[in-house]
């Protein structure tokens, strides 16, 4: 989605194109000189996230704070195949594929 902005200056948009566009104005302010005490309610300017952002900001701090992999399952699967534990359930594995392929369309 495009906004036509008329009358604004190209230069006075830099950095506001994308949702961490507000993070990097920011670090400019703050390396400029600006420190956080005198931030949008002493500066009159503010900024306010779509419903959208805000969702995204909360998943990506919950993604951030997220295992990414269970290092016990992975060693108790390496485990299993070394010492020939390991099951495969052919038939589990089929009806998996087919309920996902049935999903799909």
């Amino acid at each position: 989605m495009a906004n036509d902005i008329k009358g604004v200056p190209p230069s006075s948009l830099t950095g506001i194109n994308d949702v961490t566009g507000s993070r990097r104005v920011a670090a400019e302010k703050q390396s400029a000189g600006s420190t956080p005490e005198s931030g949008p309610e002493r500066s009159g300017e503010t900024v306010e996230l779509t419903d959208g952002a805000k969702l995204l900001q909360r998943v990506e701090s919950e993604l951030a704070s997220a295992a990414s992999v269970d290092t016990q399952r992975v060693s108790e699967l390496k485990d299993a195949i070394a010492n020939g534990n390991y099951q495969v359930d052919d038939q589990a594995i089929a009806e998996k594929l087919l309920r996902s392929d049935g999903e799909r369309k």
